[in-house]
């Protein structure tokens, strides 16, 4: 048989609309898609009612099942159903992805199934290139994506669709370069499945700092991860080659949260590590999971020490899961805790039950030496979080919300060093998308707030504020990518320029982190 490449050359119809079902958990045996000649209109699997939903592709070949589905939490689980009409029999290729795993059948047969290895795979991250035969007739295409957390899609319904999605991300990306963008760290190359997490220090010596998580073999939060950096020591215009900060094997090395204290130029790197093996939930159960780590240079980021342990100094026995930032540390630069380092945590809460999530801060008042906790955040489902310094030596904690209510940051105005927080309030001005999404915060010399974080009901629209009035109102002054993006981290230059480091791609949020500049107008 031919194996046909071009679509148009055969009279095989794709259908623009495909029928999800969803959102739910299921178990085996599989539904037996092989008897099935028409799309029903409900799906019963396992006992559970589903609604079907139509949905259609949209221009870039795409299908975000996240959004359709309310979120993307782990474990969360989707079918795609679509007929497929072909003249005669042919191969074709199809294109789809999720964090966790998936799992095609044509016809009832079983075309790819990645339940154990994973599918962060080219040609880009998130999408597997799948190919599978075709009978003469109406055809049954069934697709079954499950969710680790972070998001799932499908992608290029079709061989010539497939092509193209490579064609149109290298013509976006090179668009982007023209603006400015440049891309440090790329998920599928060196050796790394996943490149995440951005933090990004502006040294006193004009040095940048790019750092980020090598996630090895799966897009996990646990598992082997690397911590690597890269430096520029000429304003973001060129880069080091990528260096390995931190590794310990099969462990977890990662949420790098570097600060700089001003008066000795010491930079330091909090970070986590946890052993590998465990399931993703037993780290917020359980103390004996995650730690925290530290590190120093003292020569502008080119050298690093051995991480040191100050779990027990800074963890609670209640407390469970422990992340650093994401993002960058600060130190108070007026009041009468002038010259304290802070960096930003959040934490889960174990007992008493049920396990809640919370931000804190830990700070060091001898220039790193020695680390405390600070305050954690006044109520429970908010985590990810940046401390920035406000008018009279007062901080403001900008956290991600992980709960119930708006789709929007949480605030928490410190007056006494980041030892306690004042009733959080909503900032629903800064909106993020469901779920949840990192934010980043930074004061300017001038004392102005700089905010970084994805606009929109979903991770795209990765949007610049400005604030001039301590976080009471915002301005928006930019848009850095309108397509797929997550965390960012922001740095102010000392030629008064506003650098980012962001994650972002053209199919989904975390094919590349990028770099790019911009300059704020004095009334923005």
């Amino acid at each position: 048989m031919k194996n046909h490449l071009d679509m148009s050359s055969i009279d095989l119809v794709f259908p623009s609309v495909w029928t999800v079902f969803g959102p739910a958990k299921w178990s085996s045996p599989e539904p037996n898609f092989s008897d099935m000649r028409e799309l029903p209109a409900e799906l019963i699997i396992e006992g559970q009612n589903l609604t079907a939903q139509a949905v259609a592709f949209d221009t870039e070949h795409r299908l975000d099942l996240g959004v359709l589905l309310g979120g993307a939490e782990e474990g969360k689980t989707a079918y795609v159903l679509a007929i497929v009409e072909s003249a005669e029999d042919i191969e074709v290729t199809f294109g789809a992805g999720a964090d966790w795993w998936l799992k095609w059948w044509v016809n009832g047969e079983v075309v790819c199934d990645t339940t154990e290895v994973g599918n962060w795979v080219a040609p880009s991250p998130m999408i597997r290139r799948i190919t599978a035969r075709l009978k003469p007739g109406r055809n049954l295409i069934a697709v079954k994506v499950v969710s680790g957390g972070v998001g799932f899609l499908l992608a290029a319904c079709g061989p010539r669709e497939f092509r193209t999605l490579g064609a149109l991300r290298e013509a976006k990306r090179e668009a982007m370069r023209k603006r400015g963008i440049s891309f440090l760290f790329e998920s599928g190359r060196d050796g790394y499945f996943a490149c995440r997490i951005p933090a990004l220090l502006a040294t006193k010596a004009g040095t940048l700092l790019a750092f980020c998580e090598g996630r090895l073999h799966s897009g996990d939060d646990h598992g082997a991860i690397h911590l690597l950096l890269r430096r520029s020591e000429d304003g973001g215009r060129t880069w080091s080659p990528t260096q390995i900060v931190w590794e310990d094997g099969k462990n977890t090395c990662g949420n790098p949260c570097p600060v700089q204290d001003a008066d000795t130029g010491t930079i330091w790197l909090a970070a986590n590590w946890n052993r590998a093996g465990r399931h993703s939930e037993e780290y917020f159960g359980a103390y004996d999971t995650r730690y925290v780590r530290l590190l120093s240079s003292d020569d502008d980021g080119r050298n690093w020490s051995e991480p040191l342990d100050i779990t027990s100094a800074v963890k609670r026995p209640n407390w469970g899961w422990y992340a650093m930032g994401p993002g960058i540390g600060i130190q108070l630069r007026q009041g009468p805790q002038r010259g304290r380092l802070f960096i930003p945590c959040n934490h889960t809460e174990f007992e008493p039950r049920p396990i809640r999530m919370f931000s804190h801060v830990i700070y060091s008042d001898d220039h790193g030496h020695s680390w405390h906790l600070g305050g954690s955040s006044p109520m429970g489902g908010f985590d990810e979080c940046q401390v920035a310094e406000i008018s009279g030596g007062r901080l403001m904690l900008n956290m991600r919300h992980h709960g119930p209510g708006p789709d929007c940051r949480g605030v928490a105005i410190s007056t006494d060093g980041g030892m306690t927080w004042d009733a959080l309030r909503r900032d629903e001005a800064l909106v993020e998308p469901a779920g949840g999404c990192q934010g980043s915060i930074i004061r300017l010399p001038d004392g102005r707030l700089l905010f970084s974080n994805p606009a929109s009901q979903k991770r795209e629209r990765l949007t610049v504020r400005v604030s001039s009035d301590d976080g009471v109102s915002w301005t928006e002054t930019g848009v850095l990518h309108e397509g797929p993006a997550a965390y960012s981290c922001l740095a102010s230059l000392p030629d008064g320029q506003i650098a980012c480091l962001f994650e972002c791609g053209i199919t989904h949020p975390y094919e590349t982190i990028a770099f790019t500049t911009l300059t704020l107008g004095e009334k923005t």
